[in-house]
This record gives structure tokens, sequence and C-alpha cells, in this order.
């Protein structure tokens, strides 16, 4: 049965990993992601109530705004057994060669603050490459959360820079811009 997960940025990624460990394990051969974030005012309330929300602007990794912007939309992913995809002839676009998660503070039922911790993430990556069978010498962009909240952005940089060194690898990020939900 699905799952109904409720924390403000976690849900999606949660949803994606339990698909993916789902595929993996071969109880399915594929899974459907689907999330329709809206801002409720619990969303606003909370993010309000940490002083997080952005009053003009929000920006990834500011240097002088601090706040992220709330906003809503859908996305759908859909995960596929190699098996399966091999059985109907598919081409695949991407594949998961490492995927872990790691919820540092906070409550894993959700609604509660959490202080990041830049240890907790470079493990979490660390992780993911030992996985793939990898190492961050052979990842040339990472995708960051950057949120445009500075005490987690900032672990997000303690992170990468404790990994790749302090000029070791491009990172984007779209959250702040386009809504923390």
């Amino acid at each position: 049965p699905p799952l109904a997960l409720a924390t403000a940025s976690c849900s999606s990624l949660s949803a994606l990993y339990l698909a993916a460990k789902a595929v993996e394990s071969g109880r399915v051969d594929i899974a459907v992601v689907v999330s329709w974030p809206q801002v409720t005012l619990y969303n606003i309330l909370s993010m309000g109530g940490l002083n997080a929300l952005a009053l003009p602007a929000a920006q990834p990794f500011p240097a002088t705004t601090e706040g992220v912007m709330l906003g809503g939309g859908v996305a759908a992913t859909i995960l596929e057994s190699q098996e399966h995809l091999a059985r109907r002839k598919g081409a695949g676009r991407m594949r998961i060669e490492g995927f872990a998660m790691c919820q540092s503070g906070g409550s894993s039922r959700g609604g509660q603050s959490f202080s990041p911790d830049f240890r907790s993430i470079s493990r979490t990556i660390s992780e993911s490459l030992e996985q793939a069978h990898t190492d961050v010498a052979q990842i040339g962009c990472v995708f960051m959360h950057g949120n445009g909240i500075r005490g987690s952005d900032q672990a997000e940089l303690m992170a990468v820079r404790k990994l790749w060194g302090e000029n070791g690898i491009p990172a984007v990020s779209y959250k702040a811009q386009l809504g923390y939900q």
C-alpha cells in the first residue's frame, strides 16, 4: 500500500528511497513516486516560527539574505528494475548506483526542527558513493539542497568541503528559487 509521508522537505526523498529499495529487493518491478506538495497554514506557521521565511527574495547559499520561499507543484518519478526494463525492451534514462539516507536530529515523524550536522551529510554522501563503487574524484557536479537558511546551507558546504576540499567541485541548487516544499 502507498505510504503517506508528511514532512516538509524529506518526504519525497524518503518515498524515492523506499521505492528504490522495493525495486532493488525484487518485491516490485515498477514503482511510481508522485509528489504534489502544497503550502498549508501549518507550513507557513512552522517556517515562520523558525524565522525561515524569506522576505524580499531567497537564494541558495546566500551572502546577505536568509530564508526560503514556499512553493508547490507536481512531480513524478518512475523506477523500474533492470530485468523488467529488459523484458519489455525499454530504454532507461538514468541508473541509480548508490542511494543512502540519514536523518540527524528532529524526529523521524517529521514536524520538528533539527540542527543540520555536516558529519551526517558527508557520511550519507560517502555511503552513496560506496554503494555506487565510485569515489569523489569521479563526480563532476553536486546537486545541493541549498534552501537559503544559513545554518543548513553552511552544514552542506562544510560536508562538501570535507569530501572535495575547498575548491573541488561545482555545485548547483534550485530549491530556494522554486520553493522549499
